[in-house]
This record gives structure tokens, sequence and C-alpha cells, in this order.
């Protein structure tokens, strides 16, 4: 059987491919670079109260999390910040450790460093760790977002 385009489809074929874009008909896409700068805070207070409140060396993770949504509400922030900050490395690990097609040993962790007994761990240094590893592996765009996470977390220590 042999497929016939028919005059209608030629008709339409033809005047699409007529058709002149307009300088204003163009899509144009421009990526921005992120700066690693923080900026400031709707309460500029936000910083002195947070490294009052929380010891982000020795941190537990649902504090991070309070932090997070703390800096992210008074617009110190931004919502990426927020995602690469409370990113459950321990959930991903125990779902890579339940799901992968290979044996994964039940010390798996997908931190840096360790916590101590009570789950509180030195978050500069997590997050220290995670962009040199960025680096070493050539992640420069990881490298990036964890830097910029750990100027946020320096502005925090006491």
């Amino acid at each position: 059987m042999v497929n016939a385009i028919t005059a209608q489809q030629l008709g339409s074929w033809y005047t699409a491919s007529q058709r002149v874009e307009t300088p204003s008909q163009q899509a144009s896409f421009s990526i921005q670079e992120e700066s690693n700068t923080i900026p400031p805070a709707v309460n500029e207070n936000v910083w002195e109260e947070l490294s009052e409140t929380y010891d982000v060396r020795n941190a537990t993770f649902d504090e991070m999390k309070e932090i997070a949504s703390i800096l992210h509400q008074a617009g110190a922030i931004s919502g990426k910040d927020v995602a690469i900050l409370t990113f459950d490395y321990d959930r991903a690990a125990n779902d890579i450790k339940q799901y992968a097609s290979i044996s994964v040993s039940s010390n798996f962790s997908l931190y840096e460093t360790a916590t101590d007994k009570s789950g509180r761990r030195d978050w500069i240094a997590e997050f220290g760790a995670r962009a040199q590893k960025d680096l070493q592996f050539g992640n420069l765009v990881g490298h990036s977002a964890k830097t910029k996470i750990l100027n946020i977390l320096q502005q925090l220590e006491k």
C-alpha cells in the first residue's frame, strides 16, 4: 500500500514552511549563574537569633530542617537552598539498600561525616566535605551549591 499525501496535507505543510518569524516570535533562552552570596534577610536579626538557638556544629537533621525553614521564611535563602539543606540522605540511603539490584552493606551511608550517639552532626564539616567531593569528581554545579550552603552555615556559627 502506498501512502499518498493529499492536496490538503501538502497545502498545510507548504503554508507552515513558508512562515517567517518576526523577532518578537523568536524564542531565546539564557542561563543565569547563581551567586554564592547570601541575600539580606527580611528579618536582619534572623541570623543572630538562629545562632543563639542552634549550634550548626552539633545539630540534628530535624534542627537543620527548622533552621532552613526559618531562613526561608525570613527571605534569607531560596527554595533550592532549603532543598539542599533538607535532603534526607538517610532516607535515600535506606531506599538504595532496599531497592538496589545488588547487595548493599548495612553500613552504607550517603553522608560524608558521622553523627554522635544522639544523632547530632557537624553540618559545616558535612557540607564542606560534600563540596570537596563534588569538586574532586568535577561536579562544579554541585560544588557551587554546597559552597553556598557552607557559607550560610558559617554565618550561623557562634
